[in-house]
């Protein structure tokens, strides 16, 4: 009876060791920037709030000189992003921010795959952006909008 009682302790305390280290590993994934915390807060910004479809019309350049115009219709040309597409071109679309899909989808006509940038700066100064290696390291392309 005794030795069932430390059994029945032993295992108790496993669990109970087994939730802390479980709570543990989730607050520092939460706040390293990793994680449940958002995609590496650390290193962008955020979405500009009230940001409209309008208000990302126009031409955008890397620092790479790769380029990306959103018309107002919906379509969009690219030179040199993303890599190893050359020149595109298909249609844009703006998610809604609370959208798990990227802040601003692109779907190509020549038959690449979908792909998307995220978003930060200000509803008249908007930055797309992407993460081009390790996110933890701030592996970032940044668009600025030059027109």
């Amino acid at each position: 009876m005794i030795l069932l009682l430390v059994a029945k302790g032993r295992d108790m305390y496993r669990q109970q060791l087994l939730g802390l280290i479980s709570t543990a590993l989730t607050l520092a994934a939460t706040t390293s920037g990793c994680g449940l915390a958002g995609p590496h807060s650390q290193c962008v910004g955020d979405v500009p709030d009230g940001l409209k479809s309008r208000d990302l019309v126009g031409t955008y350049r890397s620092s790479s000189s790769e380029t990306v115009t959103l018309n107002k219709d919906g379509t969009f040309t690219s030179d040199g992003w993303p890599a190893g597409v050359g020149i595109g071109s298909g249609t844009w679309r703006l998610n809604p921010p609370e959208s798990p899909a990227w802040p601003l989808d692109f779907s190509f006509q020549e038959g690449a795959s979908g792909t998307g940038l995220s978003i930060q700066g200000s509803r008249k100064n908007p930055e797309l952006y992407e993460f081009v290696g390790d996110p933890d390291q701030c592996d970032v392309v940044t668009f600025r909008r030059i027109d």
